[in-house]
């Protein structure tokens, strides 16, 4: 999956949650992906059983940019993740417990203002 994120401020703050059963609600099983600044967090999600984090990555420079592309490629066999920006591999996290993403939704949800995906 890749996408394009742009901000005007050169703060980047957004949350995207993948392989959702149900986009309208936060709360359901799948993987969230949180980017605060220059870290960035995977967590599972389990519906009724809450979070747990896979791990954090700080990107360093990346509050600078005003535009990047990011790409999360997933592989569920493995249940491993891997973040590109801009091309360039910053991030790698597995899954040690059992693949919990059972839909096929994405959401993403800007956690600051303005910020546009495309």
């Amino acid at each position: 999956m890749k996408f394009d994120v742009e901000t005007v401020e050169g703060r980047i703050k957004f949350q995207m949650s993948v392989y959702s059963s149900d986009v309208s609600r936060y709360d359901n099983n799948s993987y969230i992906l949180s980017c605060s600044g220059n870290t960035f967090y995977l967590q599972r999600y389990i519906r009724n059983a809450g979070s747990h984090s896979l791990g954090a990555v700080q990107v360093p420079g990346l509050n600078n940019l005003v535009r990047c592309q990011f790409e999360l490629l997933i592989d569920k066999a493995s249940k491993r993740f891997r973040l590109l920006i801009n091309g360039k591999p910053v991030a790698e996290w597995v899954d040690s417990h059992n693949f919990v993403g059972t839909g096929t939704g994405v959401v993403f949800y800007a956690r600051i203002a303005p910020l546009s995906f495309r």
